[in-house]
């Protein structure tokens, strides 16, 4: 506090007498409009409607993306959102290996530097990776070696526009979701129902209400969401959610940090 009003003092010596009125009004009138926002998008969520506070939502468009984590630090390959072996083993086995089927195409968004691509990789018969940073897909080729099988495409987007119809069995994307905006997060939606081969499934992790974890949403940069709300979008482009994954390994690991949500997406045939 007696930061904040020696910071007051200099800027009104700086400004003039005006800005002690102003700048409390300016204040008030910012933390007005961010409760009108997130009281929107808390009713838009629970309705499961893209309405207008979802629509505007510009924090995480795709141009801020690509700058965010292109220019990210990826030397300890996105394990620092790891919280423990046994969580992202367990994410593993109970999860990843049960839904995502062997054999076949398997298609990843947002692979960051490969440390799910790994895993899927061992698993499928072709690989495509999908990101919107060249830096991203080159940081990725470089963990992984460059193995045979594996595809790296750069979108601009919310497009797989070089993915042809119906070729994939299988879609993973974990970590991604949970920092795109929602419009990106809607054509996205379309893409993976046109890219899925009938049957096929899609499992994403993303963001389930704005400041429902144990920490704030501004604090893992989390796009709006909820699982209603991706449910619906889903449902707009012949996808049904097969289940909502919030926890594994019988209960001991889970995403409460951000109140997150795995959702299980199946093309309907």
């Amino acid at each position: 506090m007696r930061r904040y009003l020696r910071n007051a003092r200099t800027r009104v010596r700086t400004f003039g007498p005006l800005y002690a009125v102003v700048a409390p009004l300016r204040r008030a009138a910012e933390i007005t409009h961010l409760r009108a926002e997130a009281w929107m998008l808390d009713v838009e969520g629970k309705r499961g409607v893209l309405g207008p506070a979802h629509a505007a939502w510009q924090d995480h468009a795709p141009e801020v993306n690509k700058e965010h984590w292109g220019s990210w630090d990826w030397s300890r390959r996105g394990e620092e959102w790891t919280l423990s072996a046994d969580w992202k083993q367990g994410l593993i086995d109970d999860v990843l290996l049960p839904t995502i089927p062997p054999g076949g195409t398997v298609l990843e968004i947002g692979p960051g530097a490969g440390r799910w691509t790994e895993v899927l990789l061992a698993r499928a018969d072709r690989m495509v990776v999908v990101d919107l940073d060249e830096r991203i897909l080159a940081r990725c080729r470089e963990a992984l070696g460059d193995p045979p099988g594996v595809v790296y495409l750069l979108t601009p987007g919310a497009s797989l526009a070089e993915v042809a119809d119906a070729t994939v069995e299988a879609i993973w994307s974990f970590d991604a979701f949970v920092h795109i905006a929602p419009v990106q997060q809607a054509e996205y939606m379309g893409e993976i129902a046109r890219v899925l081969a009938p049957g096929g499934v899609a499992t994403i992790h993303h963001a389930d209400g704005r400041d429902r974890g144990f920490h704030t949403s501004r604090r893992g940069w989390r796009a709006p969401m909820t699982a209603t709300l991706f449910a619906a979008l889903a449902r707009e482009h012949g996808l049904a959610v097969d289940r909502v994954i919030r926890s594994w390994s019988g209960g001991r690991h889970d995403l409460a940090a951000y109140r997150d949500a795995i959702s299980v997406l199946e093309k309907v045939a």
